[in-house]
């Protein structure tokens, strides 16, 4: 179609807007010719042609889309100096790209532009700005959004709904948060996965681990597979529960259900093994992960290193310390408590003081558990 039209042009035919259009919106399909398309509508503009609202709606969202704000911003103006109006999916993705990068007062200023030529705004657009509000922190705000929707004749959908009740659920308020879903119920809204998701991560870090499984039941009972995100969250229960046996069925049935473990599962089932010094589990559980192409985290050296810790297997444990510094990652107070713990139970006193220093001249703050273990590896020396 590109070829088609540069020859058109080079045999002097003359192409219409609605020509321009289709290639422009071509290009704007392939972000490495975004600028293709930026560069035909200034050839199209100095042609004697003037770009409709089609054209402009459509290169503004293409620009959005593929995160050129700054390029967008400034076909808005072209728009606003020629008179053309944006439509409201363009109003909606230009707000919900400012709520993303926090631009609120930029968010509110369009918000309000929108209203005032007319264009009513969507659950989608105020999906945009709640969520912005919340990301920050607004509570107060956010709510007040949701709360106009009403006013408003906007029906809100399971995304509103969702965005709510994270919200709740993050400031503990259980009761408000159980309110929407008993809302949800009235209005015929249905919960999806990301609902469930949501329900299940707020009642396991709050340990109501009894609830957590019985949202999980309903979630299954609605025709929901756990993914990856219901997996994780309940392996996080599990680990809170100090439950080895749960948190390996777990782990075993994501994998017999096809579900892909990622950092986040290894580095759960890590911690666990590592809190009960289970190293022939953990050592086997790394090999693993390693094999499956995860990048190793903090939290993952920090379960490995003290499963070793447990059992004085300085070694192995130092051998893991400095691979994890050898990968720029630097340790922290748990990680040299832990190393501490196999020097001390090792009955390599020495090391584990000389550990304390280092890890307190690198800014660390040692906590009580630091100093029982360094207590008890004084003790076992007969440094008393």
């Amino acid at each position: 179609a590109c070829s088609l039209f540069y020859r058109m042009m080079k045999d002097g035919c003359e192409a219409t807007v609605v020509t321009y259009t289709v290639i422009i919106h071509g290009y704007l399909r392939q972000k490495s010719k975004l600028d293709h398309a930026l560069r035909l509508l200034e050839v199209m503009k100095e042609s004697g042609k003037k770009p409709d609202e089609i054209l402009y709606n459509c290169l503004v969202n293409g620009l959005v889309n593929s995160g050129r704000l700054e390029a967008a911003e400034k076909i808005l103006d072209d728009m606003k100096r020629d008179k053309v109006s944006a439509n409201l999916v363009t109003y909606t993705n230009l707000i919900k790209e400012y709520a993303n990068t926090g631009r609120l007062q930029d968010c509110r200023k369009l918000f309000q532009e929108m209203k005032d030529k007319g264009e009513s705004p969507n659950s989608w657009t105020y999906n945009a700005l709640i969520q912005g509000y919340g990301r920050k922190g607004l509570f107060k705000e956010a709510l007040e959004l949701y709360d106009e929707m009403d006013g408003v004749g906007c029906a809100k959908d399971v995304h509103t709904y969702n965005i709510a009740i994270a919200m709740y659920g993050k400031r503990g308020l259980l009761e408000d948060m159980e309110r929407l879903l008993d809302e949800m119920d009235t209005k015929g809204v249905p919960p999806d996965q990301v609902t469930y998701n949501t329900l299940l991560d707020v009642y396991a870090k709050k340990s109501y681990f009894v609830k957590a499984h019985e949202i999980l039941r309903e979630m299954t009972e609605a025709g929901y597979r756990p993914n990856i995100w219901t997996y994780n969250i309940m392996l996080s229960s599990a680990r809170k529960e100090q439950s080895v046996a749960e948190a390996t069925q777990l782990f075993e049935n994501l994998k017999s259900k096809g579900v892909v473990p990622n950092i986040v599962t290894y580095s759960a089932m890590l911690s666990l093994y590592g809190r009960h010094g289970l190293y022939t589990e953990a050592a086997k559980l790394w090999d693993e992960m390693i094999e499956a192409g995860c990048i190793p985290c903090i939290i993952a050296y920090s379960g490995l290193i003290e499963s070793y810790g447990h059992h004085g297997m300085y070694q192995e444990a130092l051998a893991c310390f400095q691979d994890m510094r050898k990968s720029g990652i630097v340790p922290d107070t748990k990680i040299y408590t832990a190393l501490m713990d196999a020097y001390g139970k090792a009955g390599r006193c020495r090391e584990a003081e000389l550990l304390y220093f280092e890890m307190t001249k690198e800014g660390f703050v040692p906590d009580g558990i630091t100093y029982g273990i360094l207590v008890r590896a004084f003790a076992n020396a007969g440094r008393l």
